[in-house]
């Protein structure tokens, strides 16, 4: 299966805690899966290793440098070091806002769809790490990044 993966720019390595919002504008599919479930993962991955990332080929979360969330077929997901837990709550799409609140002090992860959250953060997340974006083979999306901010 091809995934596509986007990384923001690089966050300077003396932001400890940051909070930024992915808008989804746009969410589908296309092709022969166009009646399928769009999957989509936002998250971030290590800097340490994006210059050995494929884009089309990496998949957010299934590496233990990496942390996400997973909209997909069963609803929203936890994924990290290639284990997907499913949580509660619904899946996101067009419209939702998912905001990613990174703690490197705490060593946290916190991600939450419009104002909600529904799982705990991740923990012993290890810096620096930049902003990701994965969608499935057969998905299409418009994102925005927008609201970064740091102290």
């Amino acid at each position: 299966r091809v995934f596509a993966t986007a990384l923001a720019v690089q966050l300077p390595a003396s932001l400890r805690r940051v909070e930024w919002i992915v808008r989804v504008a746009a969410l589908g599919s296309v092709g022969q899966a166009a009646m399928s479930v769009p999957v989509l993962r936002v998250g971030v991955v290590r800097t340490a290793v994006i210059e050995g990332i494929v884009l089309d080929q990496y998949h957010l979360g299934e590496d233990a440098d990496s942390w996400c969330i997973q909209t997909g077929t069963q609803g929203l997901y936890k994924c990290h070091a290639g284990r997907s837990e499913r949580m509660m709550g619904d899946r996101f799409g067009i419209g939702d806002v998912v905001t990613v609140s990174l703690d490197l002090d705490a060593r946290t992860l916190a991600l939450c769809i419009n104002n909600e959250t529904f799982f705990p953060p991740f923990q012993d997340v290890r810096g620096p790490v930049v902003p990701a974006i994965c969608a499935g083979p057969d998905t299409v999306a418009t994102l925005t990044l927008e609201n970064c901010c740091f102290w």
